[in-house]
């Protein structure tokens, strides 16, 4: 598949590279994301679920007339300088990806769905109203995997509880009402309070090297780091930009994505980062297809872009994608 095989012209001013169905943790099934796309005109469009391959979104994509691609959004490990190691989402893109890949990923969601459990049991020890069959009963509703249940889930969870607020004030001083707050305080190695991290908990998440060698050596495809203005918010540009960047480029990583929500400093950063040593520039709304997650200021309906995007940008950045895959 070369670049001259872009979608119809007129088509191509919309494209994205980036979002979840109920494969993993959005609130649409592939099928409802194909109509959702053809809606909001996406020409161009990749499913990329979290730790697991998406293979029945190409077909219904290329049936209903959408260009796409095999992707997935990979939890990995990588180096980021002075002997630290950062937990990071990757997203992945190729033709077809080898079969490699899914035992790697099966891997991570076994190990997600056994932390979860641990970090049930060590909340309640210290009071919060949670039971982990509980918590999965709140959400077996929803139409997700509840293997791709995360942290953001569950402080979600908590946050809704009467009592949260109370006992997160007595171990934090402060009455958390917020997920992303529940995370920051709890739910993090670094956290202040790390009553939810379960201790001694094995790595297992794959480091993202083992990653590049099988997305970019394996399956000639495009591994991008995603969301850096999110996930390097606490490092910032200048530290991403003079050295964690090229700590990633080093494991193979050959791409960077430009979020929606990219402030115009991370913008100026990822493109810089991307001109330097020469990455693929990945782009997408990170949907979720969920009324909780669109127009919070990290997820955005499917389709719309940074507003560095234009519609002749979307062409020059998926024609260099599909050139890099060959």
């Amino acid at each position: 598949m070369r670049s001259e095989n872009l979608p119809i012209p007129g088509r191509t001013e919309k494209a994205d590279l980036h979002f979840h169905t109920t494969l993993s943790d959005g609130g649409a099934t592939s099928a409802e994301a194909v109509e959702e796309c053809v809606r909001n005109g996406v020409a161009f469009a990749v499913a990329t679920e979290h730790d697991v391959v998406n293979r029945e979104f190409p077909a219904l994509a290329t049936k209903a007339g959408i260009r796409t691609l095999e992707g997935v959004e990979v939890s990995a490990r990588a180096p980021v300088g002075d002997g630290k190691v950062k937990h990071l989402h990757l997203t992945a893109y190729a033709h077809l990806f080898v079969p490699q890949i899914d035992p790697v990923l099966t891997e991570t969601r076994i190990g997600r769905v056994t932390k979860m459990r641990l970090q049930c049991e060590d909340l309640a020890r210290v009071g919060f109203d949670i039971d982990h069959a509980r918590f999965l009963a709140h959400f077996e509703n929803g139409g997700f995997d509840l293997a791709n249940l995360t942290n953001f889930h569950l402080a979600e969870y908590l946050v809704s509880r009467p009592t949260t607020a109370k006992i997160a004030k007595s171990i934090a001083g402060v009455a958390v009402t917020k997920p992303h707050d529940f995370i920051g305080l709890f739910l993090k190695r670094e956290s202040p309070f790390p009553v939810g991290v379960p201790k001694n908990f094995p790595e297992y998440e794959p480091e993202a090297v083992k990653i590049a060698r099988i997305v970019v050596g394996g399956s000639h495809g495009v591994l991008s780091v995603a969301h850096p203005n999110f996930t390097f918010a606490k490092e910032g540009t200048e530290a991403f930009e003079n050295g964690i960047a090229e700590n990633l480029v080093e494991t193979g990583i050959n791409g960077i994505e430009l979020n929606p929500h990219a402030t115009p400093e991370w913008t100026e950063t990822v493109l810089r980062v991307k001109k330097r040593f020469g990455l693929v520039l990945t782009f997408g709304s990170d949907c979720h297809f969920l009324k909780n997650k669109t127009g919070d200021g990290r997820h955005s309906a499917v389709g719309e872009t940074h507003a560095y995007l234009t519609g002749e940008k979307i062409r020059e950045k998926t024609a260099r994608l599909l050139a890099a895959l060959g």
